[in-house]
């Protein structure tokens, strides 16, 4: 009786041992595709992502400082680009004067002669051009510190508004063909509000560091939040967020002094 006793509690340990090693696998195997599950997830939906990135196919512009809009992401329709003046803020002389000293510091006295010759920014641009293609300057962001020394000075197109409207409610992407892209767009591109008059549209011109874009402050003074990446060989696309539009006048200022002889600015309007 004794000895049966025993034999039962050895076969009933072994049961229970059995059955802990079988839940031992089956919780290892269903942890391996628990893992596995998880591992294909990501690799879906970081292919997914891959997909979205690459699923524009429009071609980049034809020519450098060209700006297309695009209306799907297989179709596009050209901007237009309208030349601006620098003009005196409305704040009085003085503050002029500080900025054309400024101006004769970066040009030189050629380009400044240029500059102030003109009015306007191709003249400026050209003259800065001209001193910078002899330095053998090839950043397209040093042409920013270049109009440093316009901070504070009105843009000014005429015209209340500009002649391609686009409708509101959705994010607005836009091509640039550049030079190049080897630089880092929000260093040097700009998205702009402007000021709508009965005869012209401005907005004052402010040098800033790129972190202070989408600030309430840069906002209020009429800079938009953007975002802009590599697209193909030479160009960027620039995704500028439906919350930041709303009804007016928009434009986007690139300061080239690659190629441009004028500060190329894209123009558009939103409607409702």
């Amino acid at each position: 009786m004794r000895h049966f006793y025993w034999q039962n509690i050895c076969i009933y340990r072994r049961f229970l041992l059995n059955l802990y090693i079988e839940n031992q696998i089956v919780t290892h195997k269903s942890s391996i595709i628990t893992k596995r599950f998880f591992l294909a997830f990501a690799t879906v939906a970081l292919s997914g992502s891959a997909v979205a990135q690459n699923t524009v196919t429009v071609p980049e512009p034809e020519f450098v400082n060209s700006y297309v809009y695009l209306t799907s992401d297989s179709t596009f329709s050209k901007l237009p680009k309208e030349t601006a003046e620098f003009k005196k803020h409305e704040s009085g002389m003085s503050k002029f004067a500080k900025i054309a000293g400024g101006v004769a510091d970066v040009a030189g006295s050629v380009g400044f002669g240029v500059a102030m010759a003109g009015g306007s920014v191709g003249a400026v641009m050209g003259g800065i051009q001209t001193m910078s293609t002899a330095a053998g300057v090839s950043n397209i962001a040093y042409s920013v510190d270049n109009l440093a020394g316009f901070n504070g000075m009105d843009i000014v197109f005429d015209g209340k508004e500009s002649a391609y409207t686009i409708p509101q409610g959705n994010d607005v992407r836009i091509i640039y063909r550049a030079e190049n892209n080897n630089t880092d767009p929000m260093d040097f591109l700009r998205v702009v509000q402007f000021k709508k008059g009965k005869k012209d549209r401005k907005v004052q011109w402010k040098v800033f560091s790129s972190s202070l874009l989408g600030t309430e402050k840069e906002r209020k003074n009429g800079y938009l939040p953007f975002d802009a990446t590599k697209y193909g060989e030479s160009s960027y696309l620039i995704t500028i967020p439906a919350s930041a539009l709303k009804e007016g006048e928009y434009g986007i200022i690139s300061p080239s002094m690659v190629e441009a002889t004028i500060i190329p600015i894209a123009t558009f309007g939103i409607s409702k």
